[in-house]
């Protein structure tokens, strides 16, 4: 307390909901090397919408991310015909129809078929 000054203490609780969620996502980053390491390269930034979206490559995985931080939901289109399961909901998930609600993001993690990556567009 301050000298002279009187207030109330603010109550300190351990949130367990998202204790559990970093869990969650330090298991995933430290399961998936393309996660941590490998190429990186910026997919998409759309400001006005506020979407921000990374590739990182580390054969045989592609990991792609994509943030929404508008206070909108949002859908982004990536890629045509690919689709990943998300690692943080379990959901199936189209590169080309990406359904973000607000304040998320996904991480979606591809195998990388044999021959490397494709040619950039």
């Amino acid at each position: 307390p301050i000298p002279g000054k009187s207030g109330t203490r603010d109550e300190v609780r351990f949130d367990h909901e998202l204790f559990q969620y970093f869990k969650k996502i330090i298991k995933m980053r430290n399961e998936n090397p393309a996660l941590r390491r490998g190429l990186f390269r910026t997919l998409l930034v759309d400001d006005k919408r506020g979407i921000y979206a990374f590739e990182r490559v580390l054969a045989p995985q592609r990991a792609v991310v994509v943030f929404n931080t508008s206070e909108e939901r949002n859908v982004v289109s990536l890629e045509p015909e690919s689709e990943s399961r998300d690692l943080l909901s379990g959901r199936i998930v189209s590169l080309n129809a990406i359904d973000l609600e607000p304040k998320s993001g996904t991480v979606l993690l591809i195998k990388i078929p044999f021959g490397g990556l494709r040619p950039s567009k």
